[in-house]
């Protein structure tokens, strides 16, 4: 409820509803991995400050492999590739287009075993 109340609140400011539920307490690190998936879905990449995305743990499978997966799946499923990180502090979305949400991706095949 918390990371869904964050992000409703604060959907136009991503940096800002981040923040905001993380000060509320709890289990922060899932609160924020579930708020910033909600902004991430609606405001792609963009919205992240570059030097939140350097920090990221960057092992085996850890930022850069997050990022080529991305790709690659947007590739599967005719998406334009996600936008960078922004590089200035507390970079907030630009105006969100409707290219960014087409809703015509084909389904994902099902093996028969599902």
């Amino acid at each position: 409820p918390v990371a869904l109340w964050g992000f409703v609140s604060r959907w136009q400011t991503p940096t800002e509803g981040l923040a905001h539920v993380l000060r509320a307490g709890g289990d922060t690190a899932t609160i924020g991995a579930l708020c910033g998936a909600f902004f991430g879905a609606l405001h792609g990449a963009s919205w992240l400050n570059r030097s939140w995305w350097e920090q990221l743990e960057n092992g085996l499978h850890g930022r850069d492999f997050a990022a080529r997966t991305a790709r690659q799946l947007c590739a599967v499923f005719g998406h334009p590739p996600p936008s960078p990180p922004q590089s200035r502090p507390g970079a907030e979305p630009a105006q969100r287009r409707d290219s960014d949400c087409d809703q015509s991706a084909p389904e994902p095949e099902r093996r028969a075993s599902e």
